[in-house]
């Protein structure tokens, strides 16, 4: 369950990042979208660029499994250590 809970997160990030692109365009071209407006166009743009951070990240986590790569490198460097 923990892996669809992740990538319906996922998802959700992706729409939410769609519609802030949108938004953002909206309020170059100085147009309402659908009664959102923009205050202030550099906290859109801080706010794309951290959606696509999180969504590195979770995609990363979900996909790579760091947990069994560092658990690996770890024995590694401990069985060398040993040894």
């Amino acid at each position: 369950m923990k892996s669809l809970s992740s990538w319906l997160l996922v998802i959700f990030m992706i729409f939410f990042w769609i519609f802030r692109v949108i938004v953002a365009f909206q309020a170059q071209y100085e147009k309402n979208f659908g009664g959102f407006i923009v205050f202030n166009y550099t906290t859109e743009i801080i706010l794309l660029f951290v959606a696509i951070l999180c969504m590195i990240l979770i995609l990363r986590r979900m996909l790579i499994r760091w947990n069994y790569i560092f658990s690996f490198i770890w024995v590694l460097f401990w069985w060398i250590y040993i040894g």
